[in-house]
């Protein structure tokens, strides 16, 4: 079946018509908002060829207009937090929203592009392409920006290419932050995954969930080079103020793995991004899912490639500066399959 846009009877924030892209093969079917270009809903077949849903979905759409857990949502211009709340390019300072406990920024505050309407075409049957532009007497990140986000929709996954142009030097780390449950109906918590990052260091963070240097992942609960149970690691994790995994793991470039005994559905993610942010949903909000379950601690995980969080305070060369007139590429590509 190819893809193609449904009109829907949502409005935007601003009064936008809303659509939906809807994707089905044999083995998997996708639904893509064109408020944040978010991931409403995603099924796929498991080991007794039933169509399960893999990723944590809103019972009242109407929800993805604010998307307080930013669910599917795309994220920029920058994702992760940045503390301080500034950065410096070119002699000048700018100074960000401390949308997190009057601290930090968090995932571009106000800024954010998770519930900003995107513009949407199709490139061809499996290709959609989403554009938003930020004015720059309307954000803080300097410059006006262009953000195109490509969706190429596969029998077995799903590939995102984010292209950033702006007319002034600023930063951009964009990133997609779809709660993953390959549990599908079973609706319990996603500590029974099998968990494989390929990674040698992990982001040391204070009680603001700001990284402050790298260690090693070596025999501390964050070692997932070899695949293990979540459980395991987030239980070690629960007296910390993280409550959980919500930490940035430094990629070799190979994939990252999600294995769920329950369908045996399998997710690879590959990216060239050098840094995945692990979140397994620690702090719960006052929404319901499609699933008819309220939310829950540990109900999904997101695995949120990026640049490394706070990189332009930690990093002699940050990776998320865009430099003016340039464009930045960058890709996240992801497989399914049942084992």
């Amino acid at each position: 079946m190819a893809l193609k846009i449904v009109e829907s009877t949502m409005r935007g924030l601003n009064g936008e018509g809303i659509k939906e892209m809807r994707y089905e093969s044999r083995t998997q079917t996708i639904t893509v908002l064109t408020v944040g270009a978010a991931i409403k809903s995603w099924a796929v077949k498991d080991k007794n060829g039933v169509m399960q849903p893999i990723v944590l979905t809103y019972q009242d759409p109407h929800d993805y207009l604010k998307n307080i857990k930013m669910l599917g949502a795309n994220i920029g211009p920058y994702a992760g937090r940045i503390y301080p709340p500034d950065f410096k390019l070119e002699g000048a300072t700018f100074q960000l929203e401390k949308n997190f406990k009057d601290h930090a920024n968090l995932h571009s505050g106000k800024d954010n592009i998770a519930t900003k309407h995107f513009r949407v075409r199709l490139l061809d049957e499996e290709t959609a392409v989403f554009t938003t532009k930020l004015d720059k007497n309307t954000h803080a990140f300097r410059g006006d920006m262009t953000i195109t986000i490509t969706m190429r929709f596969l029998k077995n996954g799903l590939d995102i290419i984010y292209e950033t142009k702006a007319d002034e030097t600023t930063l951009a780390n964009l990133t997609n932050h779809t709660y993953f449950n390959l549990n599908g109906h079973a609706q319990a918590s996603v500590l029974n995954h099998h968990l494989k990052i390929p990674a040698s260091h992990v982001g040391k963070l204070d009680a603001y969930n700001i990284p402050q240097s790298l260690m090693s992942v070596k025999d501390t609960p964050f070692d997932f080079n070899q695949a293990k149970p979540l459980k395991s690691s987030v239980e070690a994790l629960i007296d910390t103020p993280q409550k959980g995994l919500d930490h940035p793991f430094v990629l070799t470039g190979e994939s990252i793995q999600l294995f769920s005994p329950t369908t045996n559905i399998i997710l690879w993610v590959k990216t060239d991004y050098d840094a995945v942010v692990v979140y397994t949903n620690n702090v719960i909000e006052d929404v319901s899912y499609a699933t008819g379950d309220q939310d829950a601690v540990f109900k999904g995980i997101c695995l949120e490639c990026q640049h490394l969080p706070n990189d332009i305070h930690m990093q002699k060369s940050p990776k998320s500066i865009l430099l003016k007139n340039s464009t930045k590429t960058r890709h996240i590509q992801y497989r399914v399959a049942a084992g």
